[in-house]
């Protein structure tokens, strides 16, 4: 009960200073998210206004202050008694005032000040957490928007292409078996692309809708400050043994955190002593005095050493640092994994046609079919497998993008890095 009274003022402390800094943390938004002018400045911005994510001004106050309260001295006890009777008939009156003070032995004091820190530090490593989940999903948004714009423009642009080579095989008064099929075939392909057109437009409203409430930007001002396609890609970042990911840090305070409530337990199988100053006012009919001393007072350890809590936060101590160690593990599967996934999808990228050859293609196609040197179901494959070839292009680098910021993360750098 003490260990759960303590987390709430913990809890109240955090509050409070979040309301204190509120003001500092306006300031610091308004400096990339009044007139934002590139891609960095919409990415800052989501960083320090997304509802999810903490100021660092805040974070480092608030965890300073878990660490401060932890070691901080019990509050002292104040009591006034005053009795009143009568004496051989003389009215008698004592008061006292005691003034008690908690001395802690055993360390649980220090045991105390080592959870507050460990608490501090798994704050610090949550909002770290969301923080590199906010940056990671932000980056992915904007070049998906990126994405969208052009493959809505190639879907658009399908769509008119179809509906030019309908409109002219309707115009005609009478058809071939051949040119029947092509008509219905060029039928199919318009609702098949605008159907696929309405998708795309659905998504590119709900990733701008999501970016306007989290960072107070319009549309058209994140549309503005998008990203290019990357056509040069960095080398594989080199990720330190001991990474600085908001995982590994909240692993690590979950270890200090057990570690200091096993110490708590045991040291609260240690006796708390009270000492206590005491004033006596006396009053015996017409005499009046004053007695001054002191007191000490303790419980007897006798039927309770606390073995129960202490075997409990032993046993928990163990797991912590048993999935701590898990962690760092799976880490390091995961550091490979992610090394190889950006490695492929460069190389994929690196080896697939520019698009500047692709539309040179298409074109060269487009101007085949209005010579009537290819039939009309070739041109809608072509459109089709051109709008496929830039989906998966797309993929590939949103694959690549993710493995590259995942890296950046687990490295500790990714608030330093630039789109």
């Amino acid at each position: 009960m003490k260990f759960k009274s303590r987390f709430v003022i913990f809890s109240l402390t955090a509050t409070a200073i979040s309301l204190f800094s509120y003001g500092r943390s306006v300031a610091l938004e308004a400096a990339h998210c009044a007139a934002p002018k590139n891609t960095n400045d919409i990415l800052k911005c989501l960083q320090q206004r997304h509802p999810e994510v903490q100021n660092e001004d805040v974070i480092n106050e608030v965890s300073d202050r878990l660490s401060q309260q932890g070691s901080s001295w019990n509050n002292p006890e104040i009591s006034l008694e005053s009795v009143k009777g009568e004496n051989l008939g003389r009215t008698a009156n004592t008061t006292e005032v005691r003034i008690s003070q908690a001395i802690e032995v055993g360390g649980l004091r220090a045991a105390r000040r080592n959870i507050g820190k460990a608490l501090g530090d798994s704050f610090k490593a949550e909002s770290l957490g969301k923080l590199e989940e906010v940056t990671l999903l932000g980056i992915k948004s904007l070049y998906r928007l990126t994405q969208l714009n052009d493959e809505l423009e190639k879907t658009e642009e399908s769509v008119q292409r179809f509906r030019t080579i309908k409109n002219k095989y309707q115009s005609r008064p009478r058809l071939n078996p051949d040119q029947e099929i092509t008509l219905s075939l060029v039928q199919l392909a318009v609702s098949e692309f605008e159907i696929r057109l309405n998708h795309l437009q659905k998504e590119k409203r709900e990733i701008l809708s999501e970016l306007s409430a989290s960072t107070g930007l319009s549309a058209t001002a994140i549309e503005k400050n998008l990203p290019t396609f990357k056509n040069e890609w960095p080398e594989t970042p080199k990720v330190d043994v001991e990474n600085k990911s908001a995982s590994l840090l909240k692993s690590q305070a979950d270890v200090d955190l057990s570690v200091g409530q096993l110490a708590e337990a045991k040291a609260q199988a240690w006796p708390e002593f009270k000492v206590s100053l005491i004033a006596n006012n006396n009053i015996d009919g017409s005499v009046q005095y004053q007695t001054y001393g002191m007191g000490i007072s303790m419980p007897i350890p006798i039927f309770n050493r606390n073995r129960g809590e202490r075997a409990l936060k032993a046993s928990q101590s163990t797991k912590a640092m048993k999935v701590h160690k898990r962690n760092l593990d799976k880490q390091q599967s995961i550091l490979k994994n992610l090394t190889q996934q950006y490695e492929v999808s460069v190389k994929n990228l690196k080896n697939t046609p520019s698009g500047r050859i692709i539309e040179s293609k298409h074109k060269k196609a487009e101007s085949l079919f209005a010579q009537g040197l290819i039939a009309g179901p070739l041109i809608i494959e072509a459109h089709r497998q051109l709008l496929s070839y830039t989906q998966s292009r797309n993929e590939e680098e949103l694959k690549a993008l993710e493995a590259l910021w995942t890296l950046y993360i687990l490295n500790g750098t990714f608030l330093n890095q630039k789109l």
